[in-house]
């Protein structure tokens, strides 16, 4: 994982959201970077915290089968709203 950007959202989501707690685990390291590309897709595209925690919730409960997570992911997907707003602004 390379491209700009990518690493931190990596973490973001291991450690952050990790809805199915791997983030501990050393051999789970890479278990969310199916997700990375395709989020950073909808950051780029002009993606909302809302939606977001939207296509993190359907990941959740379509992709992985789980229950809908009972936060929504609202501080997750602001949070990474944050992180990259925040890192495409500062270039000067």
């Amino acid at each position: 994982m390379e491209k700009h950007g990518e690493p931190e959202l990596r973490a973001m989501l291991l450690y952050a959201w990790d809805p199915i707690g791997v983030a501990g685990v050393s051999q789970a390291a890479n278990e969310y970077d199916g997700y990375v590309l395709p989020l950073l897709g909808k950051l780029r595209e002009g993606a909302t915290a809302t939606e977001v925690a939207a296509y993190l919730n359907g990941v959740e409960t379509e992709q992985m089968g789980l229950s809908p997570p009972a936060t929504q992911n609202v501080e997750v997907g602001q949070r990474i709203a944050r992180w990259y707003e925040n890192s495409t602004s500062s270039s000067i």
